[in-house]
């Protein structure tokens, strides 16, 4: 195997960094529109995964935005229980 190809293959298998999880994972959302780009993080950070071929960071980074959501979910109910 060429090197080039033995880098590719360790891409696949690259799991996030604790600094990647917790980004998805605080911002679960994506914004389509161009007006409120605060949330490009997740854009830029998903375009570069499927640019670069890290197919496990890909995978791993909609399942932390699955839990992110979840948990923005589960904090807002629990607000709502405490304060009415």
């Amino acid at each position: 195997m060429k090197e080039e190809e033995i880098n590719k293959e360790k891409r696949k298998n690259i799991s996030l960094t604790t600094m990647e999880w917790l980004g998805f994972f605080i911002l679960p959302f994506k914004s389509n529109s161009s007006f409120n780009d605060t949330f490009t993080f997740n854009k830029t950070e998903i375009k570069r995964f499927e640019k670069f071929g890290f197919k496990k960071k890909l995978e791993e980074s909609k399942e932390v935005r699955n839990y992110g959501l979840v948990f923005y979910i589960i904090l807002f109910i629990l607000l709502v229980f405490l304060f009415s």
